[in-house]
């Protein structure tokens, strides 16, 4: 089963051959090839445990440390180019190669000390002191950065609706899928770890061909969609843009330097009711709150706090009400009739079928047909 490796391995190499000739390509690009040159990495160095002993193929060792090393950061990179719109690397950034310069202190003993031990793995074993905190911090580092990278996926989703009013395109699930199909390779890993150190059985996943076609199908899923995900980013405010460097505030300081007067605050509501009733924004499907609060001569933290505060709601659910309200008053005009109820939902903003009576649901309790045909009967009365 060991030709499986080779596979994935060979895969890796053509899905980054395909991104690398990607026009306009940015730097999650970069990152997603670095990452799947990981992968085939730990293919190809699953390959040669199958047909090299591991006591002779000590050089790998110093290729396995490393990449294993980089694995979590360069995913938690490659969310964060994902979802902020920066445009280059900076400084704060290269301390997530600690964690590699760690790794790297913890096997300077079985590179430059006493050759008695048989393989990495006897050496891992007896190793003691600062040495095996280290080696304990390589082995582990990986899933603290996959658990930190789904809590920064999280909140990014929840940041999504103070900023967008359709957000279906924008949830980036198949990142949740690329770090939940990478823990379910770890957890697989971790089993025969534990197999072999607690219970001393050996469980050999690489010959049964468990683990490299684990990571032969997630290569294909994450060189596919890693090719086609375009980035999820926006213009946030300063403060809030750098996720991996601040975390989001309680709520109930949010807005405590926005600087926002109360007289401020009224005038600033008028002025958006007004322009809500006049001029519709919400029927633009791409409408978010940096495009309204330009319309209206504002800040976009001082227009979200006035939506937060005064109708006590996020920008999602602010906009997505008046389109809902804005569909019932179509769906009951008898002129309507020849429309088509998702045609309807589109002209007042909506971008799926699905979001819409989504919305309409939770705003009215019933579907857009049930609203309907209760209108119809209102009508021939």
């Amino acid at each position: 089963m060991k030709e499986i490796a080779l596979i994935g391995f060979a895969q890796t190499l053509f899905f980054s051959l395909l991104i690398v000739t990607k026009k306009k390509k940015e730097i999650k690009d970069y990152l997603i090839i670095i990452f799947l040159l990981f992968v085939g990495a730990e293919l190809f160095y699953r390959y040669l445990l199958q047909v090299i002993p591991e006591s002779e193929i000590k050089w790998m060792t110093l290729f396995d440390i490393t990449y294993w090393a980089l694995f979590g950061p360069t995913i938690l990179m490659y969310i964060y180019f994902t979802i902020n719109k920066v445009k280059k690397v900076k400084y704060l950034h290269l301390l997530h190669l600690i964690p590699l310069f760690i790794s790297l202190f913890s096997i300077k003993n079985y590179y430059f000390g006493n050759s008695e031990y048989i393989s990495f793995i006897d050496y891992f074993n007896r190793s003691t002191g600062i040495t095996n905190v280290a080696l304990l911090f390589w082995e582990f580092c990986t899933p603290l950065y996959i658990v930190y990278s789904l809590y920064v996926l999280i909140m990014h989703k929840k940041s999504l609706k103070e900023y967008f009013s359709n957000i279906s395109k924008k949830t980036l699930k198949w990142l949740f899928l690329l770090l939940s199909y990478f823990a379910i390779f770890l957890l697989m890993s971790y089993i025969v770890m534990l197999m072999r150190v607690i219970f001393h059985v050996e469980v050999n996943f690489n010959s049964l061909g468990i683990l490299p076609t684990i990571l032969t199908a997630y290569v294909f899923f994450i060189g596919y969609y890693g090719y086609k995900q375009a980035g999820i980013f926006f213009d946030y405010p300063e403060k809030k843009n750098n996720i991996l460097n601040k975390q989001f505030k309680i709520a109930d300081n949010k807005y405590s330097k926005s600087g926002l007067s109360e007289i401020e605050r009224d005038e600033l509501t008028i002025k958006l009711k007004k322009v809500m009733e006049t001029e519709k924004p919400y029927i633009e499907d791409n409408l978010n709150i940096n495009m309204l609060a330009k319309m209206l001569n504002t800040s976009i933290n001082k227009l979200s706090q006035v939506i937060n505060e005064t109708f006590d709601q996020n920008f999602y659910s602010f906009i997505n009400t008046h389109r809902i309200e804005e569909s019932k008053q179509l769906l009951k005009d008898p002129e309507n009739e020849k429309y088509t109820i998702i045609s309807i939902a589109y002209d007042c903003g909506f971008n799926s079928k699905s979001s819409f009576y989504n919305a309409f649901k939770q705003n009215t309790g019933i579907t857009p047909k049930k609203y309907l045909e209760q209108q119809n009967i209102i009508n021939m009365q």
